[in-house]
């Protein structure tokens, strides 16, 4: 990206999976073995305490303990059992817990609840008779107004809404927006717990945006948080086809779908119309920071998806190589991917169709790729002698077409369900 203004925001970086920080070798328990996530719904029962069980399909250990608890060690205890209560429909917490300590004098005990009720603030309830209040009261609508796009998945319907943190009235004063702020400090506690390096966003900034996905009742109201990401635009400089100038980019920051939604195509609709939006306003890209293997693999699939759609690539035809510049810019300009996006598009489309039994195109493959890798890569592969150099690129290539295989799995699975649907 060329000329970032100042206009920017501090980096976040887009995580749905990452391996934990824990240390195994650090005293005290694992916290991941001490603490559920259970959701309920009105019709599901509260369990009597922690230990009893929770369905199976309700119930989560989430990954990303460390960025709550130091390390995920839970000390001064012998055991102990934590279950963190989520009501659906409201996202209302509260917390229940049950275990023998350690009483060893010196031994300091890890409060476990106190620190997970830190993150969920205003939206955790005290006692278990304001929870059961909760589950048997009627729920209010959340508080989304603004649809951009829907869509049905199993016949329930979605809709997704886009949203700022800060209103501006006739006069041209801010204020906030009490009760979208009031929900995203409750879907936030959840981020953490699912976002690697996840951070709060400075909210009384106007410029970010929150794009949420509902499910809807039967009066059309959304009535269950499905997904959500936090979306920054910024100006910067645009250097490429005429006169150097200012345009607004799209940076995309955090990305959360509930755990019992994923795999249900939410997270790729959220990207869409994410992107849909980017082209309403003008924008000239959309750019994510640092995504983890999970969103990377989504966002490879949902722009080629994109770029089969938009008839700049063909679904059963490789790509020809003299067309490779010509299909760079297309892709960039209609689809508003970042070059370097743009380019997995291309591996990955033309490894797709390339065949592997076929020594001399498979070699032409990844030749072509090396090339590439072996550029991006300079500094560090100077470092060593001409066969390190050959080894090193060749792991670099290995672990690249290992993500792209998973990209062409999924792509030829969907077209798969097509034909035969």
């Amino acid at each position: 990206m060329a000329g970032a203004s100042s206009q920017q925001p501090a980096r976040k970086r887009v995580r749905f999976d990452h391996a934990a920080s824990s240390d195994a070798r650090a005293p005290g328990l694992d916290a991941t073995e001490c603490v559920q996530l259970r959701f309920i719904w009105p019709d599901t029962p509260l369990p009597a305490s922690p230990t009893q069980p929770h369905p199976t399909h309700l119930t989560f250990v989430p990954p990303f303990l460390h960025q709550i608890i130091p390390h995920e060690r839970v000390r001064g205890w012998q055991s102990l059992h934590v279950a963190v209560y989520v009501h659906v429909p409201t996202l209302t917490y509260w917390i229940d817990s049950e275990g023998q300590r350690d009483e060893h004098p010196d031994t300091d005990h890890t409060d476990v609840p106190a620190l997970l009720a830190l993150f969920i603030k205003d939206g955790l309830c005290p006692t278990r008779d304001d929870f059961e209040q909760i589950i048997i009261a009627q729920s209010p609508p959340l508080p989304f107004e603004h649809s951009l796009s829907e869509y049905s998945v199993a016949d329930k319907r979605y809709v997704v809404y886009k949203h700022n943190f800060m209103k501006r009235d006739k006069s041209g004063a801010t204020t906030q927006n009490a009760p979208l702020l009031a929900f995203h400090h409750r879907m936030a506690f959840l981020m953490f717990l699912y976002i690697n390096d996840a951070s709060f966003i400075d909210v009384e900034d106007e410029r970010w945006e929150l794009f949420v996905t509902a499910c809807l009742d039967h009066d059309g109201r959304p009535a269950v948080f499905t997904a959500y990401s936090t979306v920054y635009p910024f100006s910067a400089l645009a250097v490429g086809d005429g006169p150097m100038h200012f345009a607004e980019r799209v940076r995309v920051s955090q990305v959360f779908v509930q755990p019992f939604f994923q795999r249900h195509g939410h997270g790729a609709n959220l990207l869409n119309v994410i992107y849909a939006d980017a082209k309403r306003r003008d924008a000239i890209q959309v750019t994510v920071e640092d995504p983890s293997p999970s969103f990377r693999l989504l966002r490879d699939i949902t722009d080629l998806r994109r770029a089969y759609d938009a008839k700049i690539l063909h679904t059963h035809a490789p790509l020809r190589l003299d067309d490779e510049q010509q299909l760079l810019h297309d892709l960039s300009q209609k689809l508003l991917l970042t070059p370097a996006q743009a380019r997995r598009c291309l591996e990955v489309h033309q490894l797709r169709h390339t065949d592997r039994a076929d020594d001399n195109a498979y070699k032409k493959y990844r030749l072509w790729v090396k090339r590439r890798l072996f550029n991006v890569n300079l500094e560090i592969l100077d470092q060593y002698d001409k066969q390190e150099k050959k080894d090193r690129l060749a792991e670099i290539y290995d672990d690249l077409q290992t993500e792209y295989d998973k990209a062409i799995l999924r792509l030829d699975a969907r077209s798969t369900t097509k034909h035969t649907s």
